[in-house]
C-alpha cells in the first residue's frame, strides 16, 4: 500500500486477509463485500476465516472505515456492533480501518470489538483466534 493514499474497502480487506494467510492455522478465508449483500445486517462485508483443525468456521461482521478511527466514533461504532454480533450470532465483529488509534482500539475492546488497520495494528480474537500487534505508528 502506498504511503498517504487512502485505502479503499477491497484494499483494506485485502490487507487483513494477506496478514491472516501468515498464520500457522490458517486454511481459508471467504469474505464477501458489499453493503446491498448484507443491507439487513448494515454491514460492509461478512467474512468466514477456515482455521485447520476446526470444524466450523469463524464468522465474522466487517465495519470498513474510509478513514482513521477517531476515539469518539469508536465508542459509538462499537455500541452499535456489540448489539449486532449478539443479533446476529456472528463469533466477532472487526472494524478495519488506515489508522486505528490507541484510544480508539481500547474503545472498541471494552465492547468487544476486534480491529485491524492498514499500518499493522490489529486485536482480533474469538474462541478459536487471539491476535494483537499495537505500537505500529500511522502511515
Amino acid at each position: 500500500m502506498k504511503p498517504n493514499i487512502p485505502p479503499n474497502a477491497a484494499t483494506l480487506l485485502d490487507g487483513l486477509r494477506q496478514d491472516l494467510q501468515g498464520l500457522p492455522m490458517y486454511q481459508d478465508s471467504r469474505w464477501s463485500l458489499g453493503v446491498e449483500n448484507h443491507k439487513h445486517l448494515e454491514l460492509d462485508a461478512i467474512g468466514e476465516l477456515h482455521l485447520k483443525g476446526s470444524k466450523a468456521p469463524v464468522r465474522w461482521g466487517v465495519e470498513i472505515k474510509a478513514r482513521s478511527l477517531e476515539p469518539r466514533e469508536a465508542e459509538l461504532l462499537g455500541a452499535r456492533l456489540a448489539e449486532m454480533k449478539i443479533e446476529q450470532q456472528l463469533d466477532g465483529m472487526l472494524v478495519l480501518a488506515p489508522y486505528v488509534s490507541e484510544a480508539a482500539a481500547e474503545s472498541l475492546e471494552r465492547r468487544g470489538i476486534g480491529y485491524w488497520d492498514a499500518s499493522g495494528n490489529c486485536r482480533i480474537w474469538s474462541t478459536a483466534l487471539y491476535i494483537e500487534r499495537k505500537g505500529f505508528p500511522n502511515r
